[in-house]
């Protein structure tokens, strides 16, 4: 089902972005929760991924420096990964801890930056580039992550009931799957 849509570009990350991208703007409100528990996972990924991506995780924590809004985006993605089967599921549950992983290890270097600078020792310019260079590598990571959840949320669409597709959709009415498939990832 979604092959046409894959192999009309040459580049398939690319084609999956654009899918998820199309998916996105028939199935995540402009505010609030989705209507669906997939759309909603969509949207979590989405969200997530912009805030670490363009964002750099500054809004991750709470005043108090308490994980908040995000780590319960990535803790529905890890519910919504059990409820599904299969190969994706799995690849979504992993994605998603990595990534919890992975704000983890940045939000602790970035603590011990904050020490480093309050110390304010002389050999802090090697240090700095290293943690910078750690926090690079580990974004790369997270980058990939992010693919592959989309993807398997991409992958997953065609497992999706007409009821499901019908709520991401309306009010537009069709009378085949295929054809609810075909006007989400529709540019309109």
């Amino acid at each position: 089902m979604l092959e046409k849509h894959i192999i009309k570009m040459t580049d398939t990350k690319i084609a999956y972005e654009s899918i998820f991208s199309s998916i996105w703007n028939k199935a995540v409100p402009s505010n609030g929760e989705a209507s669906t528990s997939y759309g909603e996972a969509i949207r979590c990924v989405g969200r997530t991924e912009y805030e670490i991506v363009n964002n750099g995780a500054e809004n991750w924590c709470d005043e108090a420096g308490e994980d908040n809004y995000y780590d319960q985006m990535l803790s529905y993605l890890q519910g919504f990964a059990y409820d599904l089967e299969g190969e994706n599921a799995k690849k979504l549950e992993d994605a998603s801890d990595s990534v919890q992983c992975d704000i983890c290890d940045c939000k602790d270097i970035l603590e011990r930056v904050r020490q480093f600078d309050e110390e304010d020792d002389d050999a802090g310019e090697q240090e700095t580039y290293d943690n910078e260079e750690m926090i690079n590598e580990i974004l790369e990571e997270t980058v990939k992550q992010f693919f592959i959840m989309k993807k398997c949320l991409v992958d997953h669409l065609q497992y999706l009931t007409v009821r499901e597709l019908k709520k991401i959709v309306a009010p537009k009415k069709f009378a085949r799957k295929q054809e609810y498939i075909d006007y989400i990832l529709s540019e309109n």
